[in-house]
C-alpha cells in the first residue's frame, strides 16, 4: 500500500512538471510581431471634406528577414484615395481603385519603407482613421524569430477634422487650388475671416481666428489691439521667399479703416506691418484695403506664419 501511494504521487508529481512547463514554454510561442510603423497626418487638422496627406512608414524591427511584404488599407466610407504622391521606397502601389493596395517584395531585418499618399476626408465626423494593413507570407511561428512571417500589422492613420466656422486646413494636393478660406461672411456672429493663398502646392495649409487672450501683443497696449488673431500656418511654419498672400476681414475696425496696422508674432519675436506695399516695400506690407458693403478686408504680403492682430 505504501509503495502504491508513492507512485501515484511520483506520477502527478510528473504530470505537474509537464504543465508547468508548458505554461512557461507557451509565451515564446505567442511572441508579438517585431514592426514599428506610423502614418502621420499632414496637416494634423483638416476641414471635413478636405484633403490630408499621410507619410506611411513600416520597419522591420525582427530578427527575420520577410520573403514578401503587403499592404492593403480600405478607404473610409464617404473619403476618397487621391493618389500616392511620394515613393514608395521599394516595390509598387496601386492607386487606380478605390482601396489602396501594394506589394513591397523583400524587407531585410533592420530595413524601412516608406510612402505618402493623400486622401479626401469624410465629410462628417470628428476624425477619420485609415487603416494600413501589413502582411507577410508564411505562417505565424515557423520562422527562426517566430515573429515576422505570417502576421496582420495595422498602422492607424488619423486625422482630426475641424468644422469650426473660425477654421480651414487642408494639404493643397489640387496645384489649381492653392487658397484656403474660413467663414468670409463676416457680420456680428463672425466678426472675423481668415484666407491665405499659398505660393506652392504640396503643402499643407491652415487658417482661423483665436480668441484676443490667446497672446498678448507685444510692444503694443492691449487696448491698441482689437480683434481676434488670424493664425496662419502654411507649410508647418516655414519661411515662404517672396512671400504669400493673407486677407484679414472685419465686420468693424475701430477709427480709420485707413489707419489700421497689424502686428504679427513671428516664432519667439514679433514684426509690425505699418507700410503699404509699393517700390521697395513688397513683402510684410499691406496690398490693399478694400471695403465691401460697411466690412473691411486687408490684403496682406508675408514671408512668414504666425498670428496676426489688428491695432
Amino acid at each position: 500500500m505504501h509503495s502504491l501511494r508513492i507512485r501515484r504521487a511520483a506520477v502527478s508529481s510528473g504530470v505537474l512538471l509537464l504543465l508547468i512547463g508548458g505554461l512557461l514554454a507557451g509565451p515564446a510561442l505567442a511572441k508579438p510581431p517585431a514592426f514599428e510603423g506610423s502614418a502621420t497626418a499632414v496637416p494634423g487638422t483638416v476641414s471635413p471634406g478636405g484633403t490630408v496627406r499621410y507619410n506611411v512608414s513600416f520597419t522591420n524591427t525582427s530578427p527575420s528577414n520577410l520573403s514578401q511584404l503587403f499592404l492593403n488599407a480600405a478607404t473610409p466610407n464617404g473619403a476618397s484615395l487621391e493618389a500616392i504622391v511620394a515613393g514608395p521606397s521599394q516595390g509598387t502601389c496601386d492607386d487606380s481603385g478605390a482601396n489602396l493596395s501594394c506589394t513591397f517584395g523583400a524587407l531585410n531585418s533592420g530595413a524601412t519603407l516608406t510612402f505618402s499618399v493623400v486622401y479626401t476626408t469624410t465629410s462628417s465626423g470628428s476624425s477619420m482613421t485609415v487603416p494600413y494593413l501589413f502582411s507577410s507570407t508564411g505562417s505565424t511561428g515557423s520562422d527562426k524569430g517566430k515573429n515576422s512571417h505570417g502576421d496582420d500589422f495595422i498602422v492607424p492613420g488619423r486625422v482630426t477634422l475641424n468644422a469650426s466656422a473660425d477654421f480651414s486646413g487642408r494639404y493643397l494636393f489640387d496645384p489649381d487650388d492653392l487658397t484656403v478660406a474660413d467663414n468670409q461672411n463676416v457680420g456680428r456672429q463672425n466678426p472675423q475671416s481668415t484666407q491665405a493663398t499659398s505660393n506652392q502646392a504640396g503643402v499643407p495649409l491652415t487658417v482661423g481666428e483665436v480668441g484676443a487672450n490667446s497672446f498678448d501683443c507685444p510692444g503694443i497696449s492691449a487696448a491698441s489691439c482689437f480683434g481676434q488673431w488670424s493664425v496662419v500656418n502654411l507649410n508647418d511654419g516655414a519661411l515662404v521667399p517672396g512671400g504669400f498672400e493673407v486677407v484679414i476681414g472685419y465686420d468693424k475696425v475701430p477709427g480709420n479703416a485707413n489707419t489700421v496696422q497689424f502686428v504679427h508674432l513671428v516664432g519667439s519675436g514679433s514684426t509690425f506691418i505699418t507700410q503699404m506695399c509699393g517700390g521697395a516695400i513688397t513683402v510684410n506690407c499691406i496690398a490693399s484695403i478694400d471695403q465691401v458693403a460697411g466690412d473691411v478686408f486687408y490684403t496682406l504680403i508675408v514671408d512668414n506664419n504666425g498670428p496676426m492682430r489688428g491695432f
